[in-house]
């Protein structure tokens, strides 16, 4: 309080005798500066190993320590059972990679991590049938093996137009987009926040969804990306991932800790001649044509590298690309990015990434070389008899593989609920256009990890009756008109309940 400023009545102390001071050009006041300044920034440097050095103010007036918890993570708390791994903190370089908004239920410590995307939940009405079939017997699978399977979802209200919208690049407002008709899940109205605000196409979350589980599961060995419409053949069910991957980079590639992104080669189509038409303008050459639907990326700073750079590469003027496509809102979206990624040094990952499964080496020159050499194949489209099913052709494959895994994952669960093992299950039909070598199948499964007597299945299974109605492969044959499409729509609605009940496990929302 000020002397001059004292309440009435009190009389202001008297200020004692001021000493002489120095004045302004004498040397006492020079050493006195000097000896203030000279402390001030040997303050600054105590203790600063290799952080920032403060700025002169802080040092002369440093600000009180943050209370505890100021900074706290925002990443949920780690999930009841198993022992899940603490998030990774974001890059160096390129945008910032989001904390993971929580963790499956049960998560699995040093196992590899099996991520898909879509808009909705595969138990919504909006998801695409073909989709929550394949989630299902994929969910099965990932039990079986104790691999993580982690299917990421959009939040449930749209994101705002960016503010920013004149500092971004073309092709960052639409909010709203609708694609390929109901038959593929309709419209989806929650696009994708990609870097700086950008509101991209919905397909590129998916490079957003392994970004943040490449983060958050710092103890997988490697991501597996998997697009809806892809899951593990049915006569490798009982191999898992976690030796496969290996196995098949042991023969046709590079270990992961040389080359820690796994591209997959598009096949003989008309994608690969419209790339192939294009060679030499703008200076691009390529060597590979991609196919995104399968993708893995290895633990570490080279595959967050590789990743981080093709999500950032979403911002680049479309004038680069010889294709001339749209990729923030059209098709091939990240595709063509990832392409670009594969085949041009200019974005400095080129000697980090390969490709699997060339068609000029594999499937061109004999594509029943796949059969002949089981295992070294790793996605493509059923015929080929790759690891990955990958039923990307046209509508009716999708459909079609999509009853075929609804009538095999409901099979399994008819058993499980019963602990009625072992369980044979034989697969008659086919695509007629689209023929695929061994038919008939004869599948066979006993209760594994995926359904011991009182599991976690076997329990969950009891509150759904449903599960144990008979069915039938016609019930899920979309070749033959005269199949029950009751029967259909009956096993599909247990196949949803099923899922909602297991959602906790595998559905996470991707922020």
């Amino acid at each position: 309080m000020d002397a001059e400023k004292a309440a009435p009545g009190i009389e202001p102390l008297a200020a004692p005798p001021r000493k002489a001071g120095c004045k302004l050009f004498s040397l006492r006041c020079w050493l006195v500066f000097a000896l203030l300044a000279l402390g001030a920034w040997l303050g600054g440097q105590a203790g600063s190993g290799d952080r920032r050095r403060k700025p002169f103010r802080s040092a002369l007036f440093p600000q009180p320590a943050a209370a505890a918890g100021d900074n706290a993570s925002s990443a949920a708390a780690p999930p009841a059972t198993g022992e899940a791994p603490v998030p990774a903190a974001p890059p160096a370089t390129g945008e910032a990679v989001p904390a993971a908004a929580q963790f499956p239920s049960v998560v699995y410590e040093n196992a590899p991590v099996l991520v898909g995307y879509n808009s909705f939940t595969p138990y919504e009405p909006e998801n695409p049938r073909f989709g929550t079939c394949m989630f299902l017997y994929m969910a099965l699978y990932a039990a079986e093996h104790k691999v993580n399977f982690v299917f990421y979802v959009a939040p449930k209200d749209p994101p705002p137009a960016p503010a920013n919208l004149n500092e971004l690049p073309t092709g960052c407002r639409s909010t709203e987009y609708c694609r390929h008709g109901k038959s593929f899940g309709g419209c989806h109205r929650r696009s994708c926040v990609g870097p700086k605000g950008c509101l991209l196409h919905p397909v590129w979350c998916k490079v957003k969804a392994v970004r943040t589980a490449h983060a958050a599961f710092t103890t997988a060995p490697f991501i597996i990306w998997l697009d809806t419409d892809t899951f593990v053949r049915f006569d490798d069910f009982h191999r898992s991932v976690a030796t496969v991957i290996p196995d098949i980079l042991s023969k046709r590639g590079s270990p992961l800790a040389e080359k820690p992104f796994v591209a997959n080669q598009e096949r003989p189509s008309w994608w690969t001649n419209k790339v192939n038409s294009t060679q030499g303008q703008l200076g691009v050459h390529y060597r590979h044509v991609i196919n995104s639907g399968v993708f893995i990326v290895g633990a570490g700073p080279g595959g967050a590298k590789v990743i981080d750079t093709w999500w950032n590469s979403s911002l680049e003027d479309y004038s680069v690309d010889p294709l001339k496509h749209r990729w923030r809102t059209d098709w091939p979206w990240e595709q063509d990015r990832l392409l670009s990624l594969i085949n041009e040094p200019r974005h400095g990952v080129y000697d980090i990434v390969q490709v699997l499964s060339d068609p000029s080496k594999l499937i061109q020159a004999n594509w029943m070389a796949a059969e002949k050499r089981p295992g070294t194949c790793l996605s493509c489209l059923p015929r080929w008899r790759c690891f990955f099913y990958h039923c990307s052709d046209t509508k009716e494959m999708k459909l079609f593989w999509g009853k075929r895994t609804l009538y095999v994952a409901a099979r399994m669960l008819q058993a499980c609920a019963t602990q009625t093992f072992p369980l044979e299950v034989t697969l008659t039909k086919q695509m007629p256009e689209a023929h695929v070598p061994g038919f008939p199948v004869s599948l066979k499964y006993d209760a594994g990890n995926w359904c011991p007597a009182g599991g976690w299945l076997h329990q969950l299974l009891r509150n759904v009756p449903s599960v144990t109605d008979e069915i039938n492969e016609r019930d899920c044959d979309y070749i033959d008109p005269t199949s029950g499409n009751a029967a259909w729509e009956k096993h599909y609605s247990m196949a949803t309940k099923v899922l909602e009940l297991m959602a906790d496990r595998h559905v996470v929302t991707l922020h």
